[in-house]
């Protein structure tokens, strides 16, 4: 789901380093065992797309790609938003590395105007205000503990042009992680075991190492540090911070995730 980012001092104030190191080697070890793997399913190409449908042209604009992961999403954006430069950041190291070498190996015309940089979404976005014609976050502001999207979506509303567009994927309240992961798994697995070709096996290896990181991140929900939100207070916040034009555009996965898109 992004390559996401925690500094915990920062976000809530506690000296709790072991679950500031529990988080970060989390999505470390999700890159390690291959994320762009999940760019393989399914249900992260319908996820992908609701998004991309949301999507409103800004030709020639700079686009946020908040918690861009391994790049997974930078051509869906370069080309529904037409922009002329798209920004893309991640906490996570090693997915920033992975992200640039998807992007050298991109046949796509503007591959050259994507500018990868670290951003930690739990701090200060490190942009001017009224920086972008357009923020995404697919995926990634969720993870943020304790309610931190709601800070992420205040920086996001500072930093987007008055006119221009924010839109968010979200898991919401009702989502098991381990419960989709289990149904998800089975529909990849029906598609490919048959087809032994040296990629779906592989494929089929990432996706039982993979069980691993979906177990860990339920955890965290049980434990309460990760709490998605409902989709009314979602909307009832970007209310609060001024944001117009609110939608709810899509509602994947069985409802329990949705698409936003909200203008400044």
């Amino acid at each position: 789901m992004g390559g996401h980012f925690m500094n915990l001092k920062n976000l809530f104030g506690k000296q709790d380093q072991n679950l500031e190191e529990e988080y970060n080697k989390l999505w470390d070890k999700y890159c390690d065992i291959g994320y762009e793997n999940f760019g393989l399913m399914e249900i992260f190409q319908k996820i992908s797309q609701a998004m991309e449908d949301a999507l409103i042209a800004c030709p020639g604009g700079i686009v946020f790609d908040g918690g861009c992961g391994t790049g997974l999403n930078f051509e869906r954006i370069l080309n529904k938003t037409q922009a002329g430069t798209l920004v893309a950041g991640d906490f996570c190291e090693k997915m920033l590395e992975k992200a640039r070498k998807y992007r050298e190996s991109m046949n796509h015309p503007k591959k050259d105007k994507i500018k990868i940089i670290k951003v930690d979404l739990s701090k200060k976005f490190p942009f001017s205000d009224n920086t972008f014609d357009a923020e995404v976050f697919h995926a990634s502001i969720n993870y943020l503990p304790y309610e931190g999207w709601r800070d992420a979506l205040k920086e996001a509303y500072r930093t987007t042009k008055l006119g221009g567009y924010v839109y968010i994927v979200t898991q919401t309240r009702d989502f098991d992680f381990s419960k989709i992961y289990k149904g998800e798994s089975l529909r990849e697995f029906k598609k490919r075991l048959f087809k032994p070709t040296l990629k779906n096996l592989l494929f089929l290896k990432w996706l039982i190492r993979v069980k691993g990181i979906t177990g860990k991140i339920n955890q965290f929900t049980q434990r309460g540090i990760i709490t998605y939100p409902l989709k009314e207070e979602l909307l009832d916040f970007h209310k609060e911070l001024g944001f117009t034009n609110i939608e709810v555009t899509d509602e994947p996965c069985g409802g329990v995730s949705v698409v936003t898109r909200a203008q400044k």
